[in-house]
Formats: structure tokens, sequence, C-alpha cells
């Protein structure tokens, strides 16, 4: 759970924090993060207050909602978030997180907000596996760029319930072109905002009005060589599966190498492998799809780590301690036990 992503949304929309927060927190855990798009992101949970008892904005709380499902990171919604559910009852937290639904309304904003952007994050996978690049920034203003090989998405909010803000000198990767808004001005009553993109990337300018979120993408076509964008799990043992997700897999089944050994395939289609770790030493090693390594047709690397020692359950009571631990252990009979905990 990516709590760091947590306090930076609820710093920057719940109590009007500057925007720089959380490109900060994107930009470190981007360093920090050998899978950074794997950490699940949320703006409501059961532990927590609601969003709207924090701040009673919807217009704050779609925003927020934005961010979460085009941001770096697995898209998480608390059941009610997308009615606008909360009970301000003693600061809203537990129970009062917790309440009834009375109904669902599928025509509310931040219902349609959450399901145009789930569609798009299905069908640019800009969203699921790309890069996180801060375009244009202040106080108010979050433009970000995502990008996975040709796949381009760009997001553009203003958390500003007074100001409007004239968008100049952005640059972007999508190719040259006029770009209209995805969510059609849906926090905007309904008018988007057209993108003019030169042929050095350069932006037209632009006006963001108030409290506006609009979204402009680039579907590349299907790519001739493939293009890996996750590979899970990411702790993994000789003689289990390997699910590999990305594009350009189509076509005659090729190979997939982990580290320099060929493992053995049971599932492949355009989007998606699966295969058989085989028996290797347990490293990090470099994951590959090839579809012709005659004519060098093979895809990017991505990390994966493998472990062949014994795996050895272990079961522990902490008691009289009234906090939360989380320890994993990794046992191996030829090396000395490795322990990580936190607390």
């Amino acid at each position: 759970m990516n709590y760091p992503a947590y306090f930076a949304l609820d710093d920057v929309y719940a109590r009007n924090h500057s925007v720089n927060e959380l490109d900060s927190m994107f930009r470190q855990e981007e360093h920090d993060f050998t899978w950074l798009n794997d950490q699940p992101n949320f703006l409501d949970n059961h532990d927590v207050s609601r969003f709207l008892t924090l701040n009673n904005s919807k217009d704050a709380l779609n925003e927020g909602l934005a961010v979460t499902s085009t941001a770096p990171g697995i898209p998480i919604v608390y059941y009610g978030t997308e009615q606008y559910l909360h009970n301000d009852t003693n600061g809203g937290g537990d129970p009062y997180n917790r309440l009834m639904m009375s109904g669902f309304d599928t025509t509310i904003t931040a219902y349609t907000l959450i399901k145009r952007l789930a569609t798009l994050r299905h069908v640019n996978l800009a969203l699921a596996y790309g890069t996180y690049q801060p375009r244009w920034i202040n106080d108010d203003v979050f433009v970000f760029e995502r990008q996975f090989f040709n796949n381009v998405v760009l997001v553009a909010m203003n958390k500003s319930a007074t100001t409007d803000y004239n968008i100049g000198g952005l640059k972007t990767n999508l190719p040259a072109g006029n770009y209209n808004d995805y969510l059609h001005g849906l926090l905007t009553g309904g008018t988007g905002t057209a993108l003019n993109v030169g042929k050095s990337g350069a932006v037209d300018p632009f006006t963001l009005g108030k409290n506006q979120v609009a979204v402009w993408r680039y579907s590349a076509p299907e790519p001739a060589t493939p293009e890996i964008g996750s590979v899970g799990p990411q702790l993994t043992h000789a003689g289990v599966q390997l699910v590999i997700d990305g594009r350009g897999f189509s076509g005659t089944q090729g190979t997939v190498v982990i580290g320099t050994t060929k493992a053995t395939v049971t599932r492949w289609t355009g989007q998606s492998i699966t295969v058989i770790v085989p028996q290797i030493a347990g490293a990090q090693y470099d994951v590959k799809v090839c579809l012709d390594e005659a004519r060098g047709a093979c895809s990017n690397s991505y990390k994966t780590n493998t472990d062949n020692g014994t795996q050895i359950p272990v079961t522990f009571t902490v008691d009289k301690v009234r906090q939360q631990f989380l320890v994993t252990m990794y046992l191996s009979p030829a090396t000395s036990p490795n322990w990580e905990t936190g607390a």
C-alpha cells in the first residue's frame, strides 16, 4: 500500500498544500523503486477518514481520483468513494468510514470519471506501465506525462476553485497533431480543452480552468518488436509460473529467456505470456521475449528475482504487544537466514 502517495494526495487535495509535494513524492519513488507501477495507490480506505470528511469538496475529490487513476501505480477505489459516500461523525474515523450505501448512481460524476479512466488504462498501456514525467507545475496546476514506448498520456489538472491558468511553454512527447480532451470536459461542464502539438513537441498555449481536469492520449499501432511492461511475481522459484505482460507478443510463438536460460511457455497471447521458471540459480535476472532471435526482434529487459532455496513456512506469535508488524523471512539451507522486518 503506497502510503507516501496517500499522504501527499491528502495534503495536496484535502488540505490545499502545493502540488510540488505530490510531484516530489512521485519522482522520489521513481528513483527508489524497481517496480514503480506495482505500488497500490488510494485516496480512501478503511483505516482513514474519508476524503470528503477532510475536505467536503467534490471537485477536490474528483481531482484526487484523477491523479490516483493516472499516476504511476495500481489505482484502488474504496467502496462508496465513487458515490461521494461519507459520514463525518467524530471526524469520520472507524467505524464511520465503513457506513452502508443507500444506493448506487452510475450517472454521478465520480463514477463516470473512474469508468472513463479505467477504460483508458486498459487501452493505453502508458498508464499501466509507463514512466512519469512532470511537465508543468505550480502550487495549483499539475501537468504530468506517462509514456510506455510510443504510447503517451498527458494529464493536466488545476485544483484552484478561483483561478484560471494560462499554460505556456509546455512540452510533450505526444506526436504532432491536434488532440481532444479524452474526458470530453467532464469536470468543466462539458467543455473540453483541445491541444495543438507542434513537430518539436511544443504545445500551443491554452487555458486550464478552475477545478479542470483534462487528459490527452496517443495510442501507438501494434509494435513489430515485443514491449514488456510487467513481469510477476517479483520473487519466484523454479517450477512455478511467471506471467509477462505488454504489447507486440502476437504472431508465431517465440521464446522467453530468463537470464540466458529459455523458459517453457504454457500460454502465449498478444499481450500476455505465461512460462514455467527453469532451474536456475537464485539471483536477479533480466527477462526478455524474442519473436525471432535471428532478426534481433527481442523485447526490452525486465527484472525479476528467483530463489532456488527450500521454502520454509514460519509461524510466530507476538504476545502483549499492541503493534502491527510485517516480517518477511527468506530461509535457505545453503545460506544463513536473511531477515527483513518493519514495524
